[in-house]
């Protein structure tokens, strides 16, 4: 199961819908009662772009948080789900979309046992 969702928000203090999706995703996932993997796709959670205005990733920060703090706490709701969180850039070019899309494919590609529950992509370099 991948769960791509935009993690912004107007109000850096409203979740929006993203958090409620990714709990009913889950909660469907681990209704069905055998392992799966169950990867979060977001882009710039994890990363602070210094040529932002001062707040101008405030609310993709806090809910990228809300996620990632919420994916950390899977494997105690739901062993069943191998949780991983996959986080790209903020921004990128459209030339390089069939670049990142590679690495998604790639970090997918990787068995649930040797996969790491975190990986974050800064620039060009995994994390």
């Amino acid at each position: 199961v991948v769960f791509a969702e935009m993690l912004e928000a107007e109000d850096s203090t409203l979740e929006g819908h993203s958090m409620a999706a990714l709990l009913a995703a889950s909660q469907a996932a681990a209704g069905l009662g055998r392992a799966l993997r169950f990867v979060l796709l977001t882009a710039g959670a994890q990363e602070a772009q210094e040529a932002e205005a001062p707040g101008a990733a405030m609310g993709r920060g806090l809910l990228g948080a809300a996620a990632c703090g919420f994916m950390r706490s899977m494997p105690l709701e739901a062993p069943q789900l191998r949780s991983q969180t996959v986080d790209l850039p903020a921004c990128f070019s459209a030339n390089s979309i069939e670049t990142w899309a590679d690495r998604v494919k790639t970090e997918l590609a990787v068995s649930g046992q040797n996969m790491e529950r975190e990986v974050a992509y800064m620039g060009a370099d995994a994390a």
